[in-house]
């Protein structure tokens, strides 16, 4: 704490160009100090991957702009280094824990009430007489076989999507929209084909600690 403080001061001083060759000096010897024990603390706790954050301000040079907010290993290093290594660098790495498992859970919140299941002549029926009218799964008496249908093709699919989405996102409100053909419909009745499921996902994200909830 002390360290980051000292730096802090020391660091306005040569951004707005009032500092003397000491103030460089103490500025490199207490960056090396931070340095020694953030990764002595590293090795204590251990994170392979890390977030990089810039200050956010004009002085950030563009190339570490492009890093910020974006996940790197620290085996594997950017071009441009990692945060702090490079001249005068005031970028800083949030370690990242990566996450083995999502508990995510979805619940159907609509009440799904099905007519009596078309036949093959009621699908040929409605496409050479029902006049181009729309007609719902409901009406069909196909809703709740979609629904189940989604659940085997796409909804773990969905779930590992949104918790990557939680996990960049970290907190906030959350917005996500997919649109993918399933072939697999056509196991419901042929008349749907490689149908399409579309989502769309409305949701608050809140960090706590290490621990990303999600409620949408």
């Amino acid at each position: 704490m002390w360290a980051e403080d000292r730096m802090a001061k020391l660091e306005r001083k040569m951004l707005y160009g009032d500092y003397t060759d000491q103030d460089r000096q103490d500025f490199e010897k207490i960056k090396e100090i931070h340095s020694r024990v953030f990764y002595k603390n590293q090795n204590a706790h251990p994170a392979t991957h890390y977030i990089w954050h810039t200050r956010g301000d004009d002085k950030v040079r563009s190339s570490h702009a492009v890093n910020d907010g974006k996940r790197f290993s620290w085996k594997n290093p950017p071009p441009t280094g990692h945060p702090g290594e490079g001249y005068n660098c005031r970028c800083w790495a949030e370690p990242y824990y990566e996450i083995e498992s999502a508990d995510l859970t979805q619940t159907l919140l609509t009440k799904v009430t099905d007519s009596k299941k078309w036949t093959t002549f009621d699908f040929f029926k409605h496409y050479f007489a029902g006049n181009g009218d729309e007609v719902t799964l409901s009406h069909m008496g196909y809703f709740n076989s979609v629904i189940k249908k989604a659940e085997e093709v796409m909804y773990h699919r969905l779930e590992d999507q949104i918790a990557e989405k939680m996990r960049s996102k970290h907190s906030g409100i959350l917005t996500y929209r997919t649109s993918n053909s399933y072939s697999a419909l056509s196991e419901i009745n042929l008349a749907f084909g490689g149908g399409v499921i579309k989502t769309w996902t409305g949701a608050k994200v809140n960090r706590v600690g290490n621990t990303v909830f999600i409620d949408g």
